[in-house]
């Protein structure tokens, strides 16, 4: 200990000291282990001074996320077997997946100090990430919170966190995982897991995997997909090779969320919801006391406040019905010979307004 500041735990020699030079001198081995061809890692690992080994391990935890360092960081392990370095072996071990090199020096450090038994299983195991997802799907608890239980501690470091999720984001796992965590904290998954590339493949195995009727309403994971690629129908690449069930759901899912929007949470939107498929949109009147409900060669307006009745109108109506404002829609309407209409009377209004929509879509031609 000096002026510079407290000795860094990984350093061999003591002469390594937190600070931005300590950061630099490993940064510049690491550059040159890095650029070595494979055939020759282990000759220049071989030739590093007790200095630059040390400064290979200090510099090593930000960088268990790349393979190459891995391999450069097991040789190391294999020749010098560096001692005091249990943790650094028990997260790369981690991290490669159960890597042999790593596999003693992190059984030891696991067996040595009071660990968490899920420490003391994944260390025997051939493949420790896949085994802790084992351990995690067992479990009802999200992600956050048994990470950090006492018998897992597997909270840090970020990189064993983003690999496990990684994992988790996989087809076997993906809908439970979505189910337990849901679609906000596994967007912020999508972002903290994968470059932008892979978020794409993320994305498309997204709306593969996950079934329609398990998209809710505000999921966050759609809606970032939207944004991202735009409607199916485009022309954007995204949505080239998806089933046209899966394009279908998309569509469906927006209308659902425009009418919810538009008209809340209530019987009215669940009413419209088996009609998905035929409704082409949904859009408010100008006044905004009504919903104008789309199909294909007629329209619904329905109003927000109850009391008034349904009507469902030809498509030619559309345009002048839809500049008229608060005080003069309803008498509007009334005033137009409409196709057909329904009353919100009862507590099973619904059967005899689905008979009424129906028969209008069959005289349609909707169905």
């Amino acid at each position: 200990m000096d002026a510079l500041g407290e000795l860094h735990p990984y350093t061999a020699s003591g002469s390594i000291y937190r600070s931005a030079r300590s950061d630099s001198d490993a940064e510049a081995v690491w550059t040159r282990l890095l650029r070595c061809p494979p055939d020759e890692l282990g000759d220049a690992i071989a030739s590093l001074s007790a200095h630059e080994t040390s400064l290979v391990l200090y510099g090593a935890r930000v960088r268990l996320a790349d393979p190459n360092a891995l391999t450069a960081l097991g040789i190391v392990f294999e020749s010098r077997t560096p001692p005091d370095h249990g943790l650094l072996a028990w997260e790369a071990f981690l991290a490669s997946d159960g890597a042999a090199a790593f596999r003693e020096h992190a059984r030891r450090y696991v067996f040595g100090r009071a660990s968490s038994r899920a420490w003391r299983v994944l260390v025997g195991s051939k493949q420790p990430l896949l085994e802790a997802s084992r351990l995690y799907l067992n479990q009802a608890t999200p992600f956050a919170a048994w990470a950090s239980q006492q018998e897992i501690q597997l909270e840090k470091p970020t990189v064993l966190v983003r690999q496990l999720q990684r994992l988790l984001l996989e087809p076997a796992t993906l809908r439970e995982v979505v189910a337990r965590e849901g679609t906000t904290c596994i967007e912020a998954w999508i972002d903290g897991c994968f470059v932008e590339s892979e978020r794409v493949l993320c994305f498309r195995r997204y709306l593969v995997e996950i079934p329609a009727k398990g998209w809710p309403r505000d999921d966050q994971v759609i809606r970032r997909i939207l944004d991202r690629f735009d409607l199916p129908g485009r022309a954007r690449p995204f949505w080239d090779g998806f089933p046209v069930a899966i394009i279908n759901a998309v569509n469906n899912w927006l209308k659902d969320r425009s009418l919810t929007d538009l008209l809340g949470e209530g019987d009215r939107v669940q009413f419209w919801r088996e009609f998905l498929p035929w409704i082409v949109s949904c859009e408010s009147s100008k006044g905004e006391e009504a919903v104008f409900i789309r199909f294909k060669e007629w329209f619904a307006v329905q109003f927000k406040v109850m009391g008034r009745a349904t009507y469902m109108l030809d498509r030619t109506h559309w345009t002048s019905l839809r500049r008229l404002d608060a005080s003069s829609l309803y008498t509007g309407i009334l005033a137009k010979r409409s196709i057909g209409r329904y009353e919100h009377r009862g507590y099973y209004w619904q059967e005899s307004a689905r008979l009424e929509v129906l028969r209008v879509m069959r005289g349609e031609g909707d169905t």
